[in-house]
Formats: structure tokens, sequence, C-alpha cells
């Protein structure tokens, strides 16, 4: 109970004794631009920042956003203090052999898909990948490559 109280005391010390100017983001913390959707659901564009800096440490909508962002199971993409996008994870297309022995190539299916717990011919593969050192990759449900390490 007294380190809540503590915590909550050091947090207002904090947002007291900081000088406004110093909440200000500075351009050396900004990156590349990033579209995605705001917190208030419209697609919007901004610059991205590298690291937050001197922002103040209380909770505002922006914060939420950007939690219930990751939540659902996507990239919150900080634009500035209390600032965020949401985007798709952005996956990088994996080249590997399929079961048939053709090499081809796919984006790895998001984690957390449903499929059916059926077991096939594909998951025997993926097992069988694993077990001579490679990654099995999954593309889809049952649909999987191999990639050799």
């Amino acid at each position: 109970m007294k380190i809540s109280y503590l915590f909550f005391l050091v947090v207002f010390l904090l947002n007291f004794f900081i000088p406004n100017d110093a909440l200000a983001v500075k351009n050396e913390g900004l990156d590349s631009i990033v579209t995605g959707i705001d917190v208030n659901g419209n697609e919007s564009s901004c610059l991205r920042m590298v690291q937050p800096l001197y922002c103040s440490m209380e909770i505002q909508v922006g914060d939420l956003h950007g939690l219930d962002c990751r939540s659902r199971g996507f990239k919150a993409v900080q634009c500035g203090c209390h600032n965020f996008v949401c985007v798709e994870y952005e996956t990088e297309t994996v080249v590997g052999v399929d079961r048939q022995g053709m090499k081809r190539s796919c984006r790895p299916m998001k984690e957390g898909a449903s499929c059916t717990e059926i077991f096939t011919e594909d998951e025997a593969f993926a097992e069988r990948c694993q077990e001579k050192g490679g990654v099995a990759v999954a593309c889809g449900c049952h649909d999987y490559i191999c990639v050799k390490n």
C-alpha cells in the first residue's frame, strides 16, 4: 500500500517539476513517416518516434489507444508524446521448401490465428523439418515451408 502512494507521489512530483518546454518532442528523436489508424479511428500519417523524449508520465487517451492496439495483435507506433497509430506488423517474405520439395516463399501466418487441430501431412512435414534442424514456418493453416538454418 505504501509503495503505491510513493509511486503516485513520485509521478506527481515529476509532472510538477518538469518545465512545459521539456515536454516538447525534439526532432532528433523522429525517424520515418508511418501511416496507420489513429485514436479517432482515422487513417493518419506521422513521423515515427525513435525514442520518447521528455514526455509526461500521465496516462492519456493516446496511451490507451496504443495499449488497445497491441492487445488486438497490431503494432503500436509512437508518433509523439501520448500519440500512437496502429499498424499491421510488416512481415518479411520467407523462402523455403514445401512438403513437395518445391522452393517457395510466403509471409508467415499471424500469431494467434485459429486453425483446426487436425494433424495433417503438413504438420508431419513441419515436425520432420524441425527434427532435421530446420525451421518450420507456418504460411497458413496446415501449410508450412521448411527453412534450413
